[in-house]
């Protein structure tokens, strides 16, 4: 199985350059399997992108500044910005982000809720997780 050609090339990489004893156990067939149940029930997405951090620093921008940037740039700068997505979508399509997922011990025990009061949300463009309130949420709320 696709599964089974998996783990054994992990096998394989780890005994052959990494050499982690601590890793031996979930590259068996039963740990490589409950491992990949592990990370497919509590595995969170990460998606950082360094020119929407930049985009939100332009927008942050005073009025003054805003017109010192469009000068540089020749042209309005939320059109700058809308001419640099155009050409990136040219070339990578949807793929602009740096994308990963991580295991986070407290955030998986929170937020199971089909009426969700909060959201993770990446705010350092890294993968330090925030939870942030989506609505007011009072004491008694439990979601």
């Amino acid at each position: 199985s696709q599964v089974e050609q998996l783990r054994y090339a992990l096998e394989q990489f780890n005994e052959q350059y990494m050499q982690i004893v601590e890793f031996k156990w979930f590259l068996t067939s039963n740990g490589f399997r409950q491992l990949l149940a592990l990370l497919g029930r509590n595995q969170q997405g990460i998606g950082t992108s360094s020119l929407a951090i930049w985009v939100k620093n332009c927008e942050a921008l005073s009025i003054s500044q805003q017109a010192v940037a469009a000068a540089a740039a020749s042209s309005d700068v939320s059109q700058f910005i809308d001419a640099i997505y155009t050409k990136i979508d040219d070339v990578s399509g949807e793929f602009i982000d740096c994308e990963g997922s991580g295991l986070f011990k407290l955030q998986s025990c929170l937020n199971h809720s089909c009426d969700a009061n909060a959201e993770i949300q990446y705010q350092h463009n890294n993968s330090t997780l925030s939870v942030v309130a989506t609505r007011l949420i009072s004491n008694n709320e439990v979601h």
